[in-house]
């Protein structure tokens, strides 16, 4: 028996095997139990989202031979023979390789003859945005004016290159993403059946980096399900794809948190060395900046799609920094992304950028003796109560100075022991606390007082 690729193997043959794709099913099923088909259909979306699948199963509902219906049976004649892409009335075209006006006016020639077996004559075109301008115009007249038996359904992954001209004579649906979680109990599905074990953080690395496309998850499951052996674990899909371990992120940050400049080139150094790739570890360092803003607002890890581990630890950080903080560093990363696409070299784009995201973990490293993160993975009740206050230590006294709102310094008093407590374990030493209270002035922009703090900061080798 001839061996089937998974995206092949698992792709769906009924509207109800349709993945994540909720809103467009249930249109659909609903314009054929009403008898309200349009004339022509607009799919739009990213890849691997289901278009064309969706295409090919609402071209079997509307010609299946046991009547119209939002079930086809995929056992008669014309269902199997969409099913192989082979049925004449079913017509699928490459937008890309078939986007002259000649194409368009066979097309437009051939529309005008009835279909052969089934009820309608359905034209696919697949990555429709790519048709020549000539090619769209022709198209208009008969998308307009079709014959009754003729059906367009246009996909696209780029609705914005379409003349508005024909979006408004379609139906436009949206075709999204799908989250890490939905992925991850694909996978599942398919894993159980395939008869493949994996650790769970493989399925997490492997939905993580299919970014929301079914297909891409699919693909990239058989492809490291011939590559490692079981138990396959997160280590082995970073490997097959090349992509930056997650320990590598975390060391980053922690040689961040260290503020020290000799530290932070040297690791850059060691991982260039080892022959990562410098836009990807980039890439990562801006979407875990993302995540760190995210849990900073507190977005569940089930949302994030992202594993305890990185939850807490992304915590941590966000605790280090305020909202307005995270996004200019945010901001600093993506003003780097063109140096580091059309540099020559992109070893010292990114230690520069490392440079400039030390400031700010050294700024925090000299306000404040200890992290709010660090008290947050001992105690996040005592981490709560000392939010907007920041500790630094004085002549051996750790001065905890709070905002002058009102039934704050009870507060802090009233848990003096337990605050105590959690300092001695970060500190390993007996602790003193003084509470001051601090004065109510208008914050500045970290930037602004990093760009007098660390004035000649460049220079320091």
């Amino acid at each position: 028996m001839e061996r089937k690729i998974f995206s092949l193997k698992y792709r769906p043959k009924t509207f109800d095997e349709i993945f994540v794709q909720d809103v467009v099913v249930k249109t659909l099923k609903n314009a054929i139990l009403n008898n309200k088909i349009h004339n022509a259909y607009l799919f739009c979306g990213p890849r691997g989202t289901g278009k064309t699948t969706t295409a090919r199963i609402f071209a079997k509902a509307l010609n299946c031979e046991k009547g119209m219906t939002i079930n086809p049976c995929n056992q008669c004649e014309i269902c199997k023979e969409i099913d192989n892409s082979n049925c004449l009335d079913v017509i699928e075209i490459d937008g890309a390789s078939n986007r002259g006006i000649d194409e368009v006016r066979e097309l437009r020639e051939k529309a005008r003859f009835n279909p052969i077996k089934g009820r309608f004559k359905v034209y696919i075109i697949d990555e429709v945005h790519m048709l020549t301008t000539e090619a769209f115009n022709a198209l208009l007249k008969i998308l307009e004016e079709p014959p009754p038996y003729v059906k367009f359904i246009f996909a696209t992954t780029n609705p914005s290159k379409i003349p508005k001209t024909i979006i408004s004579r379609c139906q436009r649906f949206d075709f999204r993403k799908a989250t890490v979680n939905e992925l991850v109990l694909r996978l599942k599905e398919i894993a159980q059946k395939e008869n493949l074990l994996l650790e769970e953080d493989a399925y997490y690395q492997i939905a993580k980096r299919a970014d929301g496309a079914i297909r891409d998850a699919e693909v990239i499951l058989e492809q490291v399900s011939v590559f490692a052996t079981p138990p396959i674990r997160g280590e082995d899909v970073e490997k097959l794809l090349g992509a930056v371990p997650e320990k590598i992120i975390f060391e980053y940050f922690e040689e961040l948190k260290k503020a020290n400049i000799k530290d932070v080139l040297k690791f850059l150094v060691k991982i260039e060395k080892e022959g990562s790739d410098v836009f990807e570890f980039y890439k990562s360092i801006l979407f875990s900046f993302r995540t760190i803003l995210l849990i900073k607002n507190d977005l569940p890890q089930k949302v994030l799609g992202i594993t305890a581990e990185e939850y807490q630890f992304f915590q941590q950080i966000g605790n280090l920094f305020s909202d307005n903080e995270l996004h200019e560093m945010v901001n600093l990363l993506i003003n780097y992304e063109k140096l580091l696409k059309y540099t020559s070299f992109p070893e010292i784009i990114l230690e520069n950028l490392s440079l400039a995201l030390l400031k700010y973990f050294k700024l925090k490293k000299e306000m404040g003796v200890i992290s709010l993160g660090e008290i947050y993975s001992l105690s996040p009740k005592i981490a709560s109560l000392l939010e907007d206050t920041l500790i630094k230590e004085v002549d051996n006294l750790i001065h905890i100075y709070y905002p002058p709102v009102k039934g704050k310094l009870t507060i802090l008093q009233e848990h003096e022991e337990e605050i105590k407590a959690v300092l001695k374990k970060i500190l390993n030493k007996e602790v003193k606390i003084k509470f001051v209270q601090r004065e109510l002035k208008e914050e500045k922009k970290i930037s602004e007082i990093l760009d007098k703090t660390f004035e000649g900061f460049e220079e320091i080798e």
